[in-house]
Parts: C-alpha cells; sequence; structure tokens
C-alpha cells in the first residue's frame, strides 16, 4: 500500500496498535501512520533550521 518501508516507530508509539481499545473505530489507522508522520518529520526537521545559519556562517566557522 506505501512504496517506501514504514520507519522504525519509537517505542510509546509501537505499543498503539497492541492496544485497540485505546483508538477511535472510526480513525482510519492505516492512514494516520507513516505519510503523515513523514511529512511532520520533515516540516519539523525544516523548521528547525533557521534561514541565517543556511544564509550567513559565524566567524568562528569560517575558514
Amino acid at each position: 500500500m506505501y512504496p517506501d518501508p514504514p520507519e522504525p516507530m519509537p517505542p510509546n508509539q509501537r505499543t498503539l496498535h497492541l492496544r485497540p481499545s485505546t483508538i477511535p473505530s472510526t480513525m482510519p489507522i492505516g492512514h494516520m501512520k507513516h505519510p503523515s508522520r513523514r511529512h511532520l518529520r520533515r516540516s519539523l526537521f525544516r523548521a528547525e533550521i533557521p534561514d541565517e545559519v543556511t544564509t550567513t556562517t559565524p566567524e568562528k566557522f569560517k575558514l
């Protein structure tokens, strides 16, 4: 169903599928997983890097 293999989940998220009673039956479980988690991680990773880091270099890092 997904083109690339699923990512290893953290231990706190790995126990979600072991307890189906905590997940509402209306929640699309397959939809909630890998594509949305990849997109969230990518957007979080881009947000953690300010534009100043990629555009300007501090003096101590210059060769």
